[in-house]
């Protein structure tokens, strides 16, 4: 009988903790600024510099086959 008060006590700590974290993690800050995004029309959007050149025209190569096969656009940007 002990053992069951505990085992709901903790129960309920464990989800009275899990809701407070998630209440007071902060919100995610996404940067809206059009002016970084590039004039021509690129499925890749390297703000962050995190892609060699080869990488990054090997990847268009393939978004580029990838839209073509299935008709569906995707599109990759990284940032900070």
């Amino acid at each position: 009988m002990a053992n069951k008060f505990i085992q709901r006590s903790l129960l309920m700590l464990g989800v009275c903790l899990l809701v407070l974290v998630t209440w007071l993690t902060p919100p995610a800050l996404a940067v809206n600024n059009p002016e970084l995004l590039p004039n021509e029309v690129t499925p890749v959007v390297d703000l962050a510099n995190l892609l060699p050149t080869l990488q990054e025209e090997s990847l268009i190569e393939n978004l580029e086959a990838f839209e073509t096969e299935t008709g569906w656009k995707m599109r990759v940007l990284t940032q900070y």
